[in-house]
C-alpha cells in the first residue's frame, strides 16, 4: 500500500479478509496490525503520473479479486483494465513497420533489424491502458522477490526501495551466476530482508522458467511465453474520495473532505495534518473547510478549471480566469473572449470583447457559464454536468460527464451531447441523469437572470 490512499484502501482491503505485507510502521499503528513478512501478490498505490488515479499491479489472479473489492467501493471511479498483462511476453511475427497484433490490439516493438515476417520474443513494457501498447525485444518470468529476463544485455538492477549497500552486495553476488548464463536480474522490493535460502530457491526457480521459455522460442510456437502482472486503475472522483474519507475515518479523525484537499497540492495536504488532529474537537468545522478553500480561491490572480473527460482519454484545461467574488453559495469567475467564433451547444455568435462568467459551487457539483456582448446582453447559458467540484492550489477539477444543458438566446432550455451517456459506466451514467434534471429545473426558472444580473454589479466594481 503506498500514497495518499493507503489508510482507507487498506480498511477496505482487512474488510475483506485480504492480508497486508510490506506495510510502512505508521500504517501497521493506524491498522492495528502485525508485520507480515511475506512477499506481497499484489501493490496497490496512488499513479507516479496522477494524484487521482490508483494503480492495482501484480499476479493476475490475486490482483483482479483485489480490484474487485475496491470497484465495490469506488461506484463512480472511472475503471480501466489493460486488455494485455504488463510485462506480458510473446513470441510473435513483426510487420514492416515493427508492429505486431496480439487479440486484436496493435503493438508498437522497440527492436533492432525490423523486418516483415521476423519472429522476436517480447514484452509488453507499456500496458495499453489511456495509450497504446508498447513492447521490446526479450521476456521477463516474474516471481514474489525476483525477475529473471531474456534476450537484453545481462545485468542485475535493483528495486529503489532496496537502499542497503550491503544488501545490494549481497544480492549481486546472489545472482552472479544468473547473469553469467545470459539472463537479468532484477530484485524487487520485497528481497530487502528475505532469507538467502529462499531467494536462491527463487531464482532456481524462475531460471528453469526461463529456459523452457527459450525451448519454446527456438521451437518457434508462437503465442504467449509469459502471463505477467494484472494492470487496473481507478480515476477518482470527488465523490469517491468522499467515500475513501469515511472509511479512514473508521481508522483515524478525518477532517471533511480530506483525500479532495491531499490531491490539491502542497500547501493544501498540510493544512489537512492540521485539520485531522483537530476534527474531533471541532463540530463546525464544515463551514471552516468551506471558507478557507474560498481563500485559496481568492488568492490566486489567474485560475485554470481542468476540465476531466478520462472516460475519454482526454483532460481539456479551461482558462486562466479570473475570480469576480462570492455571491451566496456560487464563486464567480471571469474571462474575456479573444477571437471570433460560435458558442458550442447555444449557437450564439462569439466576438472578441465578449465576457463569460463562470458559477461554481465549491465541492458541489454545479457549475455554469454566461456568455454576455460587451453591452451586457445576455447570448445564453451552458450548465456543464460534472461530478463534485475539487478544488486545488489555483485550478478547479472535475470529472466531465459529456452531456450538458443550454438556454438559448430564445429562451429555450434543451440538453445536448447525451449521445456521450452511452460512454459512461451505469452509475455515472445514473448521477449524471440526476444531475441534468436539476440543471433543467435550475435553468427553467428565474432565478439564474438574477444571479447573473447580480454578478455583472460585482464585475462593475472590481473594474
Amino acid at each position: 500500500m503506498r500514497g495518499i490512499y493507503a489508510t482507507a484502501i487498506s480498511k477496505i482491503l482487512l474488510d475483506n479478509g485480504f492480508l497486508l505485507s510490506d506495510t510502512s510502521k505508521k500504517l501497521r499503528e493506524r491498522l492495528n496490525i502485525n508485520s507480515n513478512s511475506e512477499p506481497p501478490h499484489v501493490t496497490v498505490k496512488q499513479s507516479d503520473y496522477d494524484v487521482n488515479e490508483i494503480v492495482v499491479i501484480g499476479f493476475p489472479q490475486e490482483a483482479k479479486r483485489v480490484y474487485e473489492a475496491i470497484a465495490k467501493e469506488l461506484p463512480l471511479a472511472i475503471r480501466r483494465v489493460s486488455p494485455l498483462n504488463l510485462h506480458s511476453s510473446y513470441l510473435v511475427t513483426l510487420k514492416e513497420d515493427c508492429t505486431t497484433v496480439i487479440n486484436g490490439i496493435n503493438v508498437r516493438v522497440k527492436t533492432n533489424g525490423c523486418y516483415e515476417g521476423k519472429v522476436v520474443p517480447i514484452e509488453i513494457v507499456r500496458a495499453p491502458i489511456g495509450g497504446n501498447a508498447l513492447a521490446e525485444e526479450g521476456y521477463k518470468v516474474i516471481g514474489f522477490y525476483a525477475e529473471v529476463g531474456g534476450r537484453k544485455r545481462p545485468k542485475v538492477t535493483f528495486s529503489k526501495h532496496i537502499t542497503n549497500k550491503e544488501r545490494r552486495a549481497v544480492l549481486m553476488a546472489l545472482a552472479a551466476d544468473i547473469v553469467a548464463k545470459g539472463f537479468s536480474v532484477h530484485w524487487r522490493s520485497s528481497a530487502k530482508s528475505a532469507p538467502l535460502d529462499v531467494l536462491r530457491e527463487e531464482l532456481e526457480r524462475l531460471v528453469d522458467k526461463a529456459y523452457k521459455i527459450e525451448i519454446k522460442i527456438r521451437e518457434g510456437k508462437q503465442g504467449q511465453l509469459c502471463e505477467g502482472e494484472f494492470l487496473g486503475l481507478f480515476h477518482l472522483t470527488m465523490e469517491d474520495k468522499l467515500k475513501l474519507d469515511y472509511k479512514r475515518n473508521e481508522v483515524l479523525p478525518t477532517m471533511a473532505y480530506h483525500h479532495t484537499l491531499k490531491s490539491g497540492g502542497d500547501k493544501l495536504s498540510t493544512a489537512v495534518e492540521l485539520g485531522d488532529r483537530m476534527s474531533p474537537k471541532c463540530k463546525c468545522y464544515l463551514n471552516s473547510v468551506l471558507d478557507f478553500v474560498r481563500e485559496i480561491v481568492k488568492d490566486c490572480k489567474k485560475i485554470k478549471i481542468i476540465h476531466d473527460r478520462k472516460w475519454k482519454d482526454e483532460v481539456i484545461e479551461i482558462g486562466p480566469l479570473k475570480y469576480v467574488g462570492n455571491l451566496g453559495k456560487f464563486e464567480v469567475f471571469m474571462r474575456r473572449v479573444k477571437e471570433y467564433g460560435k458558442y458550442d451547444g447555444i449557437g450564439a455568435i462569439k466576438e472578441p470583447s465578449d465576457v463569460i462568467l463562470t458559477f461554481v459551487k465549491l465541492l458541489r457539483p454545479t457549475l455554469f457559464h454566461a456568455y454576455l456582448a460587451e453591452n451586457g446582453y445576455l447570448k445564453g447559458i451552458y450548465h456543464n454536468i460534472n461530478t463534485s467540484i475539487e478544488i486545488g492550489e489555483c485550478f478547479l477539477r472535475y470529472l466531465d460527464l459529456g452531456v450538458d444543458v443550454v438556454k438559448k438566446e430564445n429562451g429555450t432550455v434543451e440538453v445536448i451531447d447525451t449521445e456521450e451517456l452511452q460512454q459512461l459506466p451505469k452509475e455515472l451514467r445514473e448521477y449524471a441523469k440526476e444531475q441534468v434534471a436539476i440543471a433543467q429545473k435550475f435553468l427553467h426558472g428565474d432565478g439564474v437572470e438574477r444571479l447573473i444580473e447580480e454578478a455583472k454589479k460585482l464585475l462593475e466594481q472590481t473594474r
